[in-house]
């Protein structure tokens, strides 16, 4: 009877350090309003943000302006500023930060910093892979008379276009559809133990650089059609075009995309497409995990943001 007693003390302890676990967790986990998507009126893109519109979105109040673009309304191309137009998915977007702490914005003042006056327009969308980029730059690149296109690359923009149903304007996005059991604090272990056995050298992703290679490999063509259309579009209209390739942030030697970046970034090459690799913003052999913008979301924070933006601006200027 005293061993239950004991056993029956110990489960209780357990669950309420288990529920103060999960409250604390549960009021870190970045929060959503009213889905900032409409489905997207150019053929081949899944959607698009939705102009004049506001609302809260990965923790964090975001303005899409009329242009239908992050960020405030747009003035007029300005004679001596220059025009920086930034295409991409949720990195260029910025997932899970304030708009100051975006890639756009920190490029602007680092491209000021280096004496250059410069207006950057953040033409990222979440879920965005290489085709629909492509697609939209083809549309839209003309309206927005860009002098630099920058199409900000990431591993998995070879994936793929996912199909796509109608969009409910009043839905708000669940931020714990994805967690185990609903639990915050399950989600945090489940990263925290992935994270632990890798250092341990245990490989915990079911991604192997073998099937990085086979989905590069199956994607190449659209890729490659992709980077050709946006090369065209701002050929067009005299746009200066380069792809800025964002790193996958793991610890080292736990890549599971490297293949596809070192094919991404050969196929570049024979392009002719100039390339700024924003490895080269993180020391070799860095623990890159530590530049999540938080313990549930592994996009970049803003201090990463501002490194390769000083990295791109080193090149633009």
């Amino acid at each position: 009877m005293r061993k239950l007693k004991v056993s029956g003390a110990v489960l209780l302890v357990l669950a309420l350090v288990f529920a103060v676990a999960e409250l604390v967790l549960r009021a870190g986990v970045p929060r959503n309003g009213t889905t900032p998507f409409r489905l997207s009126e150019i053929e081949g893109v899944a959607s698009e943000l939705r102009p004049g519109f506001r609302t809260l979105y990965k923790g964090h109040e975001i303005e899409i302006n009329a242009d239908g673009l992050r960020g405030p309304e747009l003035s007029g191309p300005e004679e001596g500023v220059r025009r920086v137009a930034l295409f991409g998915d949720s990195m260029t977007f910025g997932n899970g930060v304030a708009l100051g702490d975006t890639l756009g914005v920190r490029l602007a003042e680092h491209l000021a910093a280096g004496g250059a006056r410069a207006q950057v327009l953040n033409c990222g969308v979440p879920g965005y892979n290489a085709d629909q980029v492509s697609r939209v730059v083809a549309e839209r690149v003309g309206a927005l008379a860009p002098d630099t296109v920058v199409y900000v690359f990431f591993a998995n923009d070879v994936e793929p276009t996912p199909s796509w149903d109608a969009i409910d304007p009043t839905a708000e996005i669940d931020a714990f559809h994805d967690f185990p059991l609903r639990s915050a604090f399950l989600e945090w272990t489940k990263s925290h133990v992935k994270l632990l056995l890798q250092r341990l050298g245990v490989k915990t992703s079911r991604r192997t650089h073998e099937w990085s290679r086979h989905e590069y490999a199956s994607g190449r063509e659209t890729f490659l059609e992709a980077l050709r259309r946006m090369d065209a579009a701002c050929e067009e209209i005299g746009a200066r075009f380069l792809v800025a390739s964002y790193p996958f942030l793991a610890l080292p030697g736990h890549d599971p995309f490297t293949p596809i970046y070192e094919s991404a970034h050969a196929d570049l090459r024979e392009l002719g497409i100039e390339l700024v690799d924003f490895g080269g913003a993180f020391s070799p052999g860095e623990d890159l995990t530590d530049h999540w913008v938080s313990a549930f979301d592994m996009h970049p924070d803003g201090e990463t943001h501002g490194r390769v933006a000083e990295l791109l601006a080193e090149r633009l200027l």
